[in-house]
């Protein structure tokens, strides 16, 4: 099974150098809560991933190199499109008609 967006944020968080990252740090980073990333990390009701512009301010928080941030960007799509996956199919096909 593939690993989803909350794990992985989790494991990041929790293995951030030189010290923890706590839940209330991250939401402060985003603008956000605690609660929405608890909510993220245990993939709790429709709760997506964070938008792009977000996600980057993350990946500086995080400190994350490149290859961690293809990785942290794709499971974070795949959280944000799983919610809408009929119109990501439509536009899919779409593209494949326009080529």
């Amino acid at each position: 099974m593939s690993k989803l967006f909350g794990d992985h944020l989790k494991e990041l968080r929790l293995s951030a150098k030189p010290k923890k990252i706590s839940q209330q740090e991250l939401g402060d980073i985003i603008g956000s809560t605690r609660q929405y990333i608890d909510a993220i990390e245990k993939g709790k009701g429709h709760t997506i991933a964070p938008r792009y512009e977000l996600l980057v301010k993350l990946i500086h928080f995080l400190n994350l190199n490149k290859k961690q941030s293809i990785i942290f960007l794709s499971l974070a799509f795949k959280d944000r499109i799983k919610n809408n996956w009929d119109l990501y199919q439509y536009l899919h096909r779409e593209k494949e008609l326009t080529t």
